[in-house]
């Protein structure tokens, strides 16, 4: 936009359903209710153009989120039990790298990059009704950076779980969003509620824990 008006345009077709951009280079990939994910090269905002696109899910692709250098892709649905991980440089072609299984219904995506590793946390919830309960459970899980080189997924497209590091938490007050931030904090807060939540997660790693507030 300029001045407040749009300068450009890019038609699908497709009803989207969710939006990420990357902080390296002009691009920006679109989640549609159909599962695809559209890959926008944006370097001429006046025409975006599609230069990929792969289809996911069957169902809306609810969460994308790139890492701060824009190598890593997150793409996660609600009414799926995976979140993909997708390579993000269009020199390696956005090349899908697995999925990491999900065990409940997923409600947030988080991801934080640091000393080389990328950190994802997701809020999940075990009951169907989010909108008055929100989720009572984090997962932790790591993604090394030679998860980008290195084949890492079965057969089946699941990444290795000894990689992942997976750790699971309850949390003592429900939530409706959840962020991962540096040194190992997390911060939550619930629909309707005016309060901010702050958890700090172990040091050392543990298959599962429950979380107090401020603890």
């Amino acid at each position: 936009m300029e001045d407040g008006k749009p300068i450009g345009c890019s038609s699908l077709g497709e009803q989207v359903s969710s939006l990420a951009s990357s902080r390296c280079c002009q691009q920006v990939v679109i989640g549609t209710n159909s599962g695809f994910l559209y890959f926008l090269n944006c370097v001429n905002p006046e025409r975006p153009r599609v230069v990929h696109h792969e289809k996911l899910f069957k169902v809306p692709v609810t969460f994308l989120q790139f890492d701060l250098d824009g190598q890593v892709l997150l793409a996660g649905a609600s009414l799926d039990n995976r979140v993909f991980v997708v390579d993000g440089r269009p020199s390696r072609k956005f090349s899908v790298v697995g999925f990491m299984p999900v065990t409940s219904l997923l409600l947030g995506v988080s991801l934080l990059t640091e000393n080389s590793l990328s950190w994802v946390l997701l809020l999940q919830s075990t009951s169907e009704a989010v909108s008055t309960k929100g989720g009572s459970q984090l997962t932790r899980l790591c993604l090394p950076s030679s998860i980008l080189n290195d084949n890492c997924a079965n057969m089946y497209g699941a990444i290795n779980e000894h990689l992942l590091q997976r750790c699971v938490y309850e949390l003592d007050v429900p939530a409706t969003c959840a962020v991962l931030g540096p040194q190992s904090k997390v911060y939550t807060s619930f629909e309707y509620g005016g309060d901010i939540y702050v958890y700090q997660l172990p040091q050392v790693r543990t298959s599962y824990l429950q979380l107090n507030v401020g603890v």
